[in-house]
Protein backbone atom coordinates (compact mmCIF):
# COMPACT_ATOMS: atom_id res chain seq x y z
CA UNK A 1 0.00 0.00 0.00
CA UNK A 2 1.09 3.56 -0.54
CA UNK A 3 1.27 5.30 2.85
CA UNK A 4 -1.15 8.22 2.97
CA UNK A 5 -2.09 8.01 -0.69
CA UNK A 6 -5.57 6.59 -0.31
CA UNK A 7 -4.58 3.66 -2.51
CA UNK A 8 -6.13 0.34 -1.67
CA UNK A 9 -4.41 -2.47 0.18
CA UNK A 10 -3.65 -5.60 -1.82
CA UNK A 11 -3.64 -8.92 -0.02
CA UNK A 12 -1.26 -11.49 -1.47
CA UNK A 13 -2.16 -14.88 -0.06
CA UNK A 14 -1.85 -17.36 -2.92
CA UNK A 15 1.37 -19.40 -2.63
CA UNK A 16 2.36 -18.88 -6.28
CA UNK A 17 1.76 -15.12 -6.05
CA UNK A 18 3.75 -14.89 -2.81
CA UNK A 19 6.66 -16.75 -4.44
CA UNK A 20 6.53 -14.41 -7.46
CA UNK A 21 6.49 -11.30 -5.25
CA UNK A 22 9.29 -12.64 -3.03
CA UNK A 23 11.47 -13.07 -6.12
CA UNK A 24 10.74 -9.52 -7.22
CA UNK A 25 11.71 -8.16 -3.79
CA UNK A 26 15.26 -9.53 -4.08
CA UNK A 27 17.75 -6.80 -3.26
CA UNK A 28 21.37 -6.43 -4.33
CA UNK A 29 23.59 -7.36 -1.34
CA UNK A 30 25.53 -4.08 -1.19
CA UNK A 31 27.88 -3.46 1.75
CA UNK A 32 26.12 -0.20 2.66
CA UNK A 33 22.48 0.85 2.52
CA UNK A 34 21.41 4.19 1.02
CA UNK A 35 19.55 6.36 3.52
CA UNK A 36 16.59 8.13 1.94
CA UNK A 37 14.71 10.84 3.81
CA UNK A 38 11.31 10.16 2.21
CA UNK A 39 8.75 7.74 3.69
CA UNK A 40 8.78 5.57 0.56
CA UNK A 41 5.99 4.76 -1.84
CA UNK A 42 4.77 1.20 -1.29
CA UNK A 43 4.83 -0.70 1.98
CA UNK A 44 4.84 -4.50 2.16
CA UNK A 45 3.83 -5.99 5.51
CA UNK A 46 5.01 -9.58 5.85
CA UNK A 47 2.88 -11.65 8.19
CA UNK A 48 3.39 -15.11 9.59
CA UNK A 49 1.13 -17.48 11.42
CA UNK A 50 -1.93 -15.92 13.06
CA UNK A 51 -1.21 -12.60 11.38
CA UNK A 52 1.93 -11.80 13.39
CA UNK A 53 3.96 -9.09 11.64
CA UNK A 54 7.37 -10.49 10.73
CA UNK A 55 8.67 -7.41 8.98
CA UNK A 56 7.83 -4.36 6.93
CA UNK A 57 9.58 -3.58 3.64
CA UNK A 58 9.28 -0.18 1.96
CA UNK A 59 9.71 0.23 -1.78
CA UNK A 60 10.85 3.54 -3.20
CA UNK A 61 9.45 3.71 -6.75
CA UNK A 62 12.30 4.12 -9.19
CA UNK A 63 14.66 3.18 -6.36
CA UNK A 64 15.19 0.31 -4.05
CA UNK A 65 13.85 -1.57 -1.09
CA UNK A 66 14.20 -0.51 2.53
CA UNK A 67 14.13 -2.74 5.60
CA UNK A 68 14.87 -1.44 9.10
CA UNK A 69 17.47 -4.17 9.71
CA UNK A 70 19.51 -2.84 6.77
CA UNK A 71 19.46 0.71 8.12
CA UNK A 72 18.45 2.06 4.72
CA UNK A 73 17.62 1.19 1.14
CA UNK A 74 19.23 -1.38 -1.15
CA UNK A 75 18.79 -1.55 -4.94
CA UNK A 76 16.44 -4.16 -6.35
CA UNK A 77 17.66 -6.90 -8.68
CA UNK A 78 14.53 -6.60 -10.89
CA UNK A 79 13.04 -3.09 -10.38
CA UNK A 80 11.16 -2.97 -13.70
CA UNK A 81 9.49 -6.30 -13.08
CA UNK A 82 8.36 -5.22 -9.60
CA UNK A 83 7.03 -1.97 -11.09
CA UNK A 84 4.97 -3.94 -13.61
CA UNK A 85 3.72 -6.32 -10.88
CA UNK A 86 2.53 -3.35 -8.81
CA UNK A 87 0.95 -1.62 -11.82
CA UNK A 88 -0.96 -4.80 -12.77
CA UNK A 89 -2.56 -4.78 -9.32
CA UNK A 90 -3.37 -1.07 -9.33
CA UNK A 91 -0.99 -0.31 -6.47
CA UNK A 92 1.29 2.06 -8.36
CA UNK A 93 2.08 3.17 -11.87
CA UNK A 94 4.95 1.39 -13.58
CA UNK A 95 8.13 3.36 -12.99
CA UNK A 96 11.32 3.43 -15.03
CA UNK A 97 14.28 1.44 -13.79
CA UNK A 98 16.78 3.32 -11.65
CA UNK A 99 20.07 4.37 -13.27
CA UNK A 100 22.23 1.75 -11.49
Amino acid sequence: MRPGSGQRDVLVGDAAEIAELAGLLEAVPTPFAFVCMCPGDVRFTVRGERGKVLGVLTHHLGGGLEWERWGGERPLVRPRELGRWLAERGVAEASPAPPW
